[in-house]
């Protein structure tokens, strides 16, 4: 399952272990691995996707909207994860604070600040990913600071229903994902316009594009976005989750289950290593599958508890230039993860 397709079989591993090494071993690495037909082939179209095509909890103008600050706090943790040269255990804490606020009579704004760090801890001595991480290549960070603003267009008048809204999200971010030493480098911005439709307490839906710069430097992006929710009756409630499903029933007013499946993946910039290629990314990708439940412990407190399965997972070290250095993927798993939000 390992594929190196820029360098001829084994350079990758030469060159990940020059890295170990020092910079001139990791020079003759690089040279040798040039002289091989091998690796004078072009690295085959693959961009970075976005991080999600889903916009997360979009700021709609409704009249409800009132002045509110949230703090949840995460942990997810994914032990065990066994691919062909190493086993890998991922544990990822988060902190995220949010302010909403209406925006004169028609319109709301929502400010969200994030941090959070994904720790590895990597068993195995034989990949090229474990070579990396003997020089650090274990903990990564991301920090974001996102503003969205939604304005109300329709003015009271309706197409469908009476109680519809129709109205304009606009949104703008800032973020870095990076290893240590790499902040600068994994700098990135992006800005989305959607057009939204909301249906009081039934059904609401963003449908737009996004344009950002990517985090390997090779330019920028554009893609699509979209986020719906349907509350389908006052139990029953389908909504959009990262790119995937998120499926919720609540047994009483205070506790509800829920179902789940989605994609997810971090990208994180690489630090420049001397004799390496200065744009390195590293992707860790799945797919998750899980259940849950939310409990309201009280009006300013919320507790949900999620655990599941990740039939799919992917990890990689990608340069601009040369292509995938390393790509490995993993055997199913399991995976956990415990929010709390905080609502003063």
């Amino acid at each position: 399952m390992i594929r190196r397709t820029p360098l001829a079989p084994g350079a990758a591993l030469l060159v990940a272990l020059a890295a170990a090494a020092g910079a001139p071993a990791a020079e003759e690495a690089l040279e040798g691995a040039a002289g091989n037909p091998a690796a004078t082939q072009q690295p085959r179209p693959d961009p970075e996707p976005f991080e999600t095509a889903n916009l997360e909890d979009p700021v709609f103008p409704s009249p409800r909207v009132a002045d509110a600050l949230r703090l949840r706090i995460e942990s997810r943790f994914l032990p065990g994860a066994t691919f062909d040269s190493f086993d890998a255990d991922l544990y990822r804490p988060a902190l995220r604070l949010r302010a909403t606020a209406p925006l004169w009579k028609r319109g709301a704004v929502q400010l969200t600040a994030r941090f959070g760090t994904s720790l590895y801890e990597l068993d195995g001595e034989d990949g090229v990913l474990t070579t990396y991480a003997s020089g650090g290549v274990d903990d990564f960070y991301t920090t974001s600071l996102d503003l969205q603003v939604g304005m109300r267009v329709n003015d009271g008048r309706s197409l469908f229903v009476a109680e519809e809204i129709w109205s304009i999200l606009a949104a703008g971010e800032v973020r870095s994902s990076w290893e240590s030493g790499a902040f600068d480098d994994g700098l990135v911005g992006r800005g989305g316009l959607a057009l939204g439709y909301e249906i009081l307490d039934v059904f609401r839906i963003a449908v737009g594009a996004e344009l950002g710069s990517r985090i390997d430097g090779s330019g920028i992006r554009i893609g699509p976005v979209a986020t719906f929710r349907w509350n389908v009756t006052d139990r029953f409630t389908v909504r959009s989750r990262g790119i995937g499903l998120q499926l919720e029933y609540a047994l009483t007013p205070r506790f509800e289950v829920f179902v789940t499946g989605l994609r997810e993946s971090d990208t994180f910039r690489l630090e420049r290593r001397p004799g390496f290629p200065d744009d390195l990314t590293f992707r860790d990708e799945a797919v998750l599958a899980g259940v849950g439940f939310e409990w309201k412990v009280s009006k300013h407190v919320r507790l949900n508890v999620e655990g599941g399965a990740v039939p799919w997972r992917k990890l990689r070290v990608k340069s601009r230039d040369r292509g995938d250095l390393f790509e490995e993927k993993a055997d199913p798993g399991p995976y956990f993860e415990v929010r709390l939000e905080m609502r003063p």
